[in-house]
């Protein structure tokens, strides 16, 4: 069972194909941390339909450097989307998003 919490925030989009930017700040993050970023439309959280994913390098995260995602589809200007931001466990961490 995945006991690790994902946090999530919802935009409207201005745009198409917004990008989408997680940024590590603090000093909680540790270097190798694997970020993912979805971008989700829908209104059920059930029937969620992925729109554009990315996660960190290889490598992982270093604090400071921006993750960023691009929708894989066209989104609707002025229509509600959904970014869900996970990683392998949530403690105190903080970051940035950027639309």
């Amino acid at each position: 069972m995945n006991t690790y919490a994902d946090v999530w925030y919802r935009f409207t989009t201005q745009t198409e194909f917004p990008v989408v930017t997680v940024t590590p700040t603090g000093t909680s993050w540790t270097t190798g941390t694997q970020i993912k970023i979805q971008i989700l439309s829908g209104t059920a959280l059930a029937a969620l339909t992925q729109r554009g994913c990315g996660s960190s390098a290889g490598s992982g995260t270093i604090i400071g450097t921006p993750v960023a995602t691009v929708p894989t589809t066209a989104l609707t200007p002025g229509t509600t989307y959904y970014v869900r931001i996970s990683k392998g466990s949530w403690k105190s961490y903080r970051c940035y998003l950027g639309l």
